[in-house]
């Protein structure tokens, strides 16, 4: 993972010193009666934590942080970064964690998003799926590029797109506990190896699925009959003012569906604000459907772990209820709609799960005030 040095974390602490000195914690406008003014966000705590996260590595309570924003009612209330690893992740050598030097990271590096990827394919398929006239109920099989082939499949005519989105395609498939994953990224072509797994019945269970988001986008290239890099640079990554990104590609030139994306933490916050806004982006341009993020951002499976939306989680933080991308290593775009808010933390603590989780957790519920009735 290339990335590239910067200026030193003292100008951001500086900055939150600021912000902390001034009270500009408490000067959002709070014209919704379920939230006060000041009752999101603890500002001296989250002072506090940034200038922990700020200083040396033996003194920080959190390990590998390495951006924190923290946004609400539209208004940047923190954007930090810290020092830390560069480590990156080799896919087709079976998923292994390389070490990268220490660096300090800035606003204009990139960072490896993981899983947060496959967020964004469901919003690029809202897209899509608007220009095309479809809908999540689009049958998969006269998509496929090479569709004949798989037309006496038990799945060919029950599979659809929303079965792709919420993970409840049917095929065998263990990325967690087995080399499925590994296997995946060292195949010269992403959609045959989950096509020829054994299906075991579509929508009948929930199944964490890597392969699907990739066949996803190569299903959306097909429809799209343009290379979707292209087409998701004019429809998605400029109408938000993002310029400086990396998306790797499938071993067909697709771009990758699931992970492998690189981004700015600031254009991750510009992804939650889209969420936020219901497709919006600054109340001017309706780049995805209303009604897509809200089909997103709904229970779509109930899975043990939380509730599952098109590629995203559901959860629940100090009792507050919030939407989010999640990537491997820590990568976090949080979505709270009820409070208006968004959370972004990236660290560098890859295929180190549950630590990263428990540790962003943590981080928020020192950040976020427990709610109270009138909140929710």
């Amino acid at each position: 993972m290339k990335l590239f040095a910067g200026r030193s974390t003292r100008i951001l602490c500086q900055l939150l010193a600021l912000i902390a000195g001034l009270g500009l914690l408490d000067t959002c406008r709070a014209n919704s009666p379920s939230v006060e003014t000041g009752t999101l966000v603890d500002k001296r705590k989250l002072a506090a934590l940034v200038a922990n996260l700020s200083g040396p590595g033996s003194q920080r309570r959190y390990r590998e942080i390495h951006s924190l924003l923290v946004g609400y009612r539209g208004r940047l209330l923190a954007e930090a970064y810290f020092r830390g690893n560069s480590d990156g992740i080799d896919f087709e050598a079976g998923v292994t964690r390389i070490a990268g030097p220490e660096q300090d990271w800035t606003r204009d590096d990139l960072h490896y998003v993981a899983s947060v990827t496959k967020g964004l394919t469901a919003l690029l398929t809202g897209i899509a799926l608007d220009q095309l006239g479809m809908d999540s109920r689009q049958q998969v099989l006269p998509l496929l590029p090479d569709g004949a082939t798989y037309r006496d499949a038990a799945w060919a005519q029950e599979l659809r797109l929303q079965h792709l989105l919420t993970m409840q395609a049917g095929f065998r498939w263990d990325e967690w506990s087995a080399t499925d994953l590994a296997e995946l990224w060292r195949s010269q072509n992403f959609s045959r190896v989950v096509l020829a797994r054994e299906n075991l019945g579509v929508g009948q269970t929930w199944c964490y699925n890597s392969a699907l988001p990739n066949l996803l986008l190569t299903l959306l290239q097909s429809a799209l009959q343009q290379p979707l890099a292209q087409w998701a640079d004019r429809y998605f990554f400029k109408p938000l003012g993002i310029r400086h990104y990396r998306w790797d590609t499938q071993p067909d030139g697709t771009p990758e569906g699931a992970a492998r994306l690189y981004l700015r933490p600031a254009d991750m916050y510009k992804i939650g604000q889209l969420v936020l806004n219901k497709g919006q982006w600054r109340r001017q341009q309706q780049i995805v459907p209303a009604a897509w993020i809200e089909a997103m951002t709904k229970n779509q499976v109930n899975k043990p772990a939380a509730p599952y939306g098109y590629y995203l989680w559901l959860r629940e933080i100090n009792g507050r209820r919030y939407v989010s991308f999640e990537g491997d290593g820590g990568q976090y775009i949080n979505v709270f709609p009820d409070l208006d808010a968004v959370i972004v933390i990236t660290q560098g603590n890859y295929l180190n799960w549950p630590f990263y989780r428990d540790q962003a957790e943590a981080l928020m519920r020192e950040i976020l005030r427990p709610a109270k009735p009138a909140d929710n």
